[in-house]
């Protein structure tokens, strides 16, 4: 990469360009780079050599170092004591580097594709929200214990063999997530480990060697549980969270579905690819909304006709592929893994959950399926709703945001990701027609992108404009143009990122940069 030809570099400052020039001559290769207020916001280095310390940017947020990490540079990180996300890619690491206390704002790690054996040295990353630590060698769970401001964990693709460890992390009442697909773990310790995780919303144990299920604890706030491709067989039992909405698990070797008990609020469960022939227990969930895809050559005829007796006698439906394949939640859930696609032979069970719908146009619509609220596009589902509220505490710094966007960096943390409606007790439908509200707002301002969060609004905007809605046609390249240029950072990181600039000429490009 030549920085000098680069269009981001003329706008850093004089003093960290010549940092910048000073660094590529330090036997480092620059991959990327981006600036904020005209200094130095995000670095993507491959380090091959030791680097002066003179060399440092005090502004930096983001550095991404890649493929190649002198251990002797790891001064040149702690000199960046304003880091808040820090990613080692491929870099041979076999231990989580030492800090020495100095990355006190450090808010994000990834260590992804290396060689750690151990979780250590992580003690004084205190403000840590994201550890991710994907594809490693990790056998043990531990040395989390300080780590009070994490909400997401990441460790898949580890030899991760059991959920025993956990309970040493009761101090973690902020984490919300957990992935640990992809390991070796056959021993769920009946949930026993998570009990203490009062914050915990989802686990993704995917892709590991469960054989028997068996969940016996309560995790007051597990709302998900993904165990999809796991060679279940039995299910001994799965009872007391009080939480759990949503349990996936295709692609088992499972036959029976039985043994499931005091799961007040479980509404969905996916078990496409699998076996099942015998379904019991299901007048005790009054809430749930959807079972499958099931597939009826598993099932004898005898075996058939006993289930939709059963069925209809519990009052739910049993509906077949074409009268499902537009509907909303599983089809990016289950079929991902599959290569089977639609086949008339599949059905799903559908209970007696009242669902809503409203149309905003000719264009956009939501539905309401269980707790998820559907956002189609020209009749075909988009995407979940996720996002919704904003709760300003003082009104004139309220007057003074110009767009969702600016609120999520500023004052609202409702509007990231770990923060949703039902979090401060809002039920489904409550939170269906916010949704409904605000993308009905959003319509009638001609998709004024600065009313919902650039990672909605965006894409919706483009999928419009390529469904033929006149207006997203008329304004699609207009919004690109005007949020680039309000400079707003998360905006135009976002819109370069993920390459809307290209649907911009290059003189309207020129125009921008000039």
């Amino acid at each position: 990469m030549n920085i000098q030809k680069d269009k981001v570099f003329i706008k850093v400052n004089k003093i960290e360009r010549e940092l910048l020039l000073k660094l590529e001559n330090c036997n480092v290769l620059i991959k990327n780079f981006d600036v904020k207020n005209g200094r130095m916001a995000y670095l993507n280095l491959d380090i091959k050599g030791e680097i002066p310390s003179e060399i440092c940017f005090p502004h930096l947020k983001s550095l991404f170092i890649d493929d190649d990490f002198e251990s002797s540079s790891i001064d040149f990180i702690i000199r960046h004591k304003n880091l808040e996300d820090l990613i080692f890619d491929s870099c041979g690491l076999t231990r989580i580097p030492n800090f020495n206390g100095e990355l006190t704002k450090l808010k994000e790690l990834r260590i992804l594709g290396n060689d750690l054996h151990k979780l250590d040295n992580l003690e004084n990353l205190k403000s840590l929200e994201t550890l991710s630590l994907t594809q490693n060698n990790i056998k043990k769970v531990e040395g989390l214990d300080h780590l009070i401001n994490l909400k997401s964990l990441s460790i898949c693709i580890n030899q991760i063999k059991s959920l025993e460890g956990f309970e040493q992390f009761e101090k973690l009442q902020k984490l919300k997530d957990i992935y640990l697909s992809q390991n070796l773990i056959n021993e769920l310790c009946e949930f026993q480990p998570l009990s203490m995780l009062s914050g915990l919303q989802s686990i993704d144990l995917a892709y590991n060697q469960i054989q028997d299920l068996n969940i016996t604890y309560d995790v007051p706030n597990l709302q998900l549980i993904r165990l999809n491709n796991n060679p279940i067989s039995h299910i001994t039992a799965v009872k007391n969270l009080s939480s759990l909405s949503t349990l996936l698990m295709p692609n088992s070797n499972l036959t029976k579905l039985e043994n499931l008990s005091n799961l007040p609020k479980l509404i969905e469960l996916y078990a496409f690819n699998t076996p099942i022939n015998l379904i019991s227990g299901l007048e005790a969930f009054p809430y749930f909304d959807i079972i499958g895809p099931l597939d009826r050559e598993k099932f004898t005829s005898e075996e058939f006709n006993k289930l939709e007796e059963y069925i209809s006698k519990i009052e739910w439906e049993l509906k077949w592929d074409e009268q499902w394949d537009d509907d909303p939640v599983y089809m990016n859930m289950c079929f991902e893994d599959s290569l089977y696609g639609y086949d008339h032979r599949f059905f799903v069970l559908r209970g007696p959950t009242p669902r809503s719908f409203f149309k905003i146009n000719d264009f956009i619509s939501v539905k309401l399926a269980g707790y998820h609220s559907i956002l189609y596009l020209g009749g075909e589902k988009f995407s979940l709703c996720t996002k919704l509220l904003l709760n300003f505490n003082d009104i004139q710094e309220q007057k003074q945001i110009k767009s969702i966007d600016e609120a999520a960096e500023k004052l609202n943390p409702s509007l990231h990701v770990d923060v949703f409606a039902r979090d401060i007790g809002l039920t489904p439908e409550q939170e269906f027609w916010g949704h409904c509200s605000n993308l009905q707002a959003w319509a009638e301002s001609k998709y004024d992108t600065r009313l919902l969060h650039r990672t909605l609004a965006f894409p919706l905007l483009k999928r419009l404009t390529e469904l033929g809605d006149p207006i997203a046609k008329k304004v699609f390249k207009e919004e690109i143009a005007k949020r680039y240029a309000s400079g707003e950072f998360a905006v135009t990181t976002f819109l370069r990122k993920e390459g809307y600039l290209k649907y911009l000429s290059k003189d309207e490009l020129s125009s921008l940069d000039s």
